[in-house]
């Protein structure tokens, strides 16, 4: 017995990224505030000061604020809720590309498939991954989802080494949905994520050709006219329309019909494009994808070590723009195909002729060489 308790100290010793004092400031809330990423009211956000250990007050959850510019925003979608209990993981121990993974498929199923979010599909497209550093596995984002090797899925990159987005996290209160007293499950401080088995993604037959069939029609979408459409096209879709994927809603995407037809982030504008000091800093084992990326700006109470990329919902335009540029070059680049092939078709044909003319000629000079024998 002895000798577990002492395995079991050394095991704990061996984590990296623990809590720490959260760095969220009232100008950070009132930016997440004004995006509508959270509620207006007082009563619903309680900031943690100097704690280094969470312990959210009953009915709140530990809220980061890099989660809420990937999709997520309370109360959460059941897709999320059913995920975070099959796998038996906390909130926290995600990791913020992971919220942006389920957001995407959220998204995918809801607004190109016509379907609610597939359990199926999901575990043929993604598995559970514990993260691991030379320090050891991290406590705070130490499970991600990844995409499996073998899976052709929508295209995103991801850009390595974002800084400091575990230091920005909260108290939002976890508001009841269909007579639940939470939605999310309960706050539990743990150090290590144990792998489970319900992590081993172990399809039933059933389940296999259903999710392989929905998959072959996210192959035809990602495939359509010669085109290839990409994760960014995908991102676009809930970003223009103000919709958090991840949040629970009284309709699903494919009943979007206008603005008031889902609930819908308040105080937004394009003109938010030109706001760039926004908190989405991260670190070093996290991958951050490209459209997250913006200038780096210094804010006042920021140090030399602080780097501050632009909101996700500033870039909006430019992911935007980016889509419509995209499909245009396709398409250009498709008509160039086929005027290449015309051209082609039209030297293959003049070939011919000039073959033809050439036996032509030869045929005559024969029939003129036998009259002049005459």
């Amino acid at each position: 017995m002895g000798k577990k308790k002492g395995a079991s100290a050394s095991e704990a010793a061996k984590v990296s990224r623990d809590w720490s004092a959260s760095a969220i400031s009232n100008r950070d809330i009132n930016k997440l505030r004004s995006l509508g990423f959270i509620s207006a009211s007082e009563d619903d956000i309680r900031l943690p000061g100097a704690v280094s250990r969470p312990k959210p007050p009953k009915g709140f959850t530990v809220m980061f604020s890099a989660f809420l510019f990937r999709g997520l925003s309370l109360p959460a979608h059941e897709f999320l809720r059913s995920l975070l209990y099959f796998y038996g993981i906390q909130l926290w121990q995600l990791t913020p590309n992971s919220i942006l993974h389920l957001s995407i498929f959220v998204a995918v199923c809801e607004a190109f498939l016509g379907i609610d979010p597939h359990w199926g599909l999901w575990r043929k497209i993604f598995y559970v991954k514990r993260h691991n550093d030379s320090n050891g596995p991290p406590v705070v984002g130490g499970v991600g989802f990844v995409v499996r090797k073998e899976v052709d899925y929508l295209d995103y990159p991801m850009k390595e080494s974002v800084q400091g987005w575990r230091n920005k996290w909260f108290y939002l209160r976890d508001p009841s949905v269909s007579g639940r007293c939470s939605n999310l499950p309960p706050f539990e401080d743990k150090l290590i994520a144990k792998p489970k088995k319900s992590w081993q993604n172990t399809l039933s037959p059933d389940e296999k050709l259903t999710a392989d069939r929905l998959f072959d029609q996210i192959v035809t979408l990602k495939n359509t006219g010669g085109l290839t459409m990409c994760g960014t096209e995908v991102v676009s879709v809930f970003l223009q329309r103000r919709v958090q994927p991840l949040m629970s809603r009284p309709h699903q995407l494919w009943l979007y019909s206008g603005t008031y037809s889902c609930p819908m982030l308040s105080s937004y504008s394009r003109k938010w494009r030109s706001i760039e000091d926004e908190d989405e800093d991260s670190d070093g084992t996290e991958d951050a994808p490209h459209i997250l990326e913006d200038s780096d700006v210094q804010e006042e109470e920021a140090t030399e070590d602080d780097a501050f990329v632009g909101p996700i919902y500033a870039t909006v335009d430019a992911v935007v723009e980016f889509a419509e540029e995209f499909t245009r070059l396709e398409l250009e680049n498709s008509q160039l195909r086929k005027t290449v092939r015309s051209s082609a078709d039209q030297v293959l044909e003049a070939n011919r002729l000039a073959t033809d003319a050439k036996n032509e000629n030869i045929l005559l000079k024969e029939e003129v060489k036998k009259l002049k024998q005459r």
